[in-house]
């Protein structure tokens, strides 16, 4: 067999003859396949192949808890501005799941059912989406994934919410994860732990305790091991782009905790995306010298700590950058804030003018032409834009 599987030729072959090898338990001759199929894993624990299973079928199959608790909503929203534009969506539906002996892996948006399955639409997006992330290779024929499996495996005996976590996007924590912890009000009165990975920065636990989750209340997942839970209670909030009011509402009443905010006139800040590199200005000497006339502030949110973008954010007049997830520092924002976002296609951004109009704020767009050279690419959408820095400077509310 061993000769057979070296002898594989073509990729597809060695797909073929890597899930032999795996089939058999050959680990060795995993190993040495798997380097070419998918170069990109590099991790040296054992190999599995699981199969996908959605959320609905598998619980319904092992007679689990499974429960639509938002049921879709249709969302109708004013454009907010003369530049900005109307949305007319449904949400997605919100489902409540309760998994006995669920699995997790630090690391992964989904969960492992209690028999290895991974329940393949438990996370922020479809494991066919987002496999690659994982260090995972897909494989449609047999709706399966092969995957490594740490060997070190963590048996708790608690009933936890999982919530996981985006490690360097603190945008996609606010909208995608944040509403999870709706699902602590869903247990029935049972207590519940919080299971969350190890090592996030500390403003995503100072976020955790605005919503009333202390440290005692977290269980802290280790990279490298495969925990497996009494129970997993699982909150799923559906898709956030575009936005579901009630998520809307949830996050901004559990961050701001009832506080009054209002703008101060004239105080401007740019959120920039230093940290991420996509999206740049490629006209950045006009545009630093527009910012420097106009008293702008410059930051990078994943710079700040959550005290930090509370204070800096609390009082804006004006929220301006490039679209995306660094522009939801608007959260933290008052009602009346202006909330301008340059891109080149305004039909790309489905999540920041719907939330401004949700949190009383008003939106603008400003179209911008592509660059010559789109810069670091991380998803399609992203390009470099020049902006029309003297048309940025009439759309400023007075100082």
């Amino acid at each position: 067999m061993r000769a057979a599987l070296e002898a594989a030729p073509s990729p597809a072959k060695k797909a073929k003859a890597l899930i032999g090898a795996i089939c058999a338990n050959d680990q060795e001759m995993a190993a040495r396949l798997v380097r070419d199929v998918e170069p990109n894993m590099r991790f040296d624990s054992p190999l599995r192949l699981s199969p996908l299973l959605g959320l609905q079928v598998y619980c319904r199959k092992n007679g689990y808890r499974y429960e639509v608790v938002l049921p879709p909503q249709h969302v109708e929203i004013a454009p907010t501005t003369p530049y900005s534009r109307p949305f007319s969506y449904e949400t997605e539906p919100a489902v409540m799941a309760v998994i006995p002996g669920a699995q997790f892996v630090p690391g992964w948006d989904v969960l492992l059912g209690t028999d290895g399955t991974i329940l393949q639409d438990s996370g922020y997006q479809p494991v066919k989406h987002g496999y690659t992330a994982f260090g995972a290779i897909f494989v449609g024929d047999l709706q399966a994934i092969i995957h490594h499996v740490p060997a070190d495996e963590v048996v708790i005996d608690d009933d936890v919410l999982f919530l996981s976590a985006p490690v360097n996007n603190f945008g996609h924590w606010l909208i995608d994860f944040l509403p999870r912890l709706m699902g602590l009000r869903s247990a029935a009165g049972r207590p519940l732990k919080v299971a969350l990975p190890a090592g996030l920065p500390a403003r995503y636990g100072e976020t955790l305790a605005r919503f009333g989750v202390s440290d005692a209340d977290v269980i802290l997942c280790q990279p490298g091991k495969l925990y497996r839970f009494k129970s997993v209670n699982l909150y799923r909030p559906g898709q956030s782009m575009p936005p579901n009011p009630q998520h809307v509402r949830f996050v901004r009443d559990g961050l701001m905790a009832g506080r009054a905010l209002t703008p101060r006139r004239g105080k401007r800040v740019y959120l920039s995306r230093a940290s991420v590199g996509t999206r740049a200005i490629a006209n950045a000497a006009d545009f630093n010298a527009f910012l420097d006339r106009e008293g702008f502030t410059t930051a990078d949110l994943a710079d700040l700590s959550l005290k930090e973008q509370e204070q800096l954010l609390g009082d804006a007049d004006v929220l301006l950058g490039t679209f995306g997830s660094n522009l939801l520092g608007l959260y933290f924002a008052a009602p009346g804030c202006t909330v301008i976002a340059m891109m080149h296609d305004v039909t790309e951004d489905p999540t920041i003018a719907p939330s401004c109009a949700m949190l009383g704020m008003k939106q603008q767009y400003l179209v911008c032409e592509k660059a010559p050279t789109p810069g670091l690419q991380k998803h399609r959408k992203d390009t470099d834009v020049i902006v029309d820095c003297a048309l940025l400077a009439s759309r400023l509310p007075p100082r």
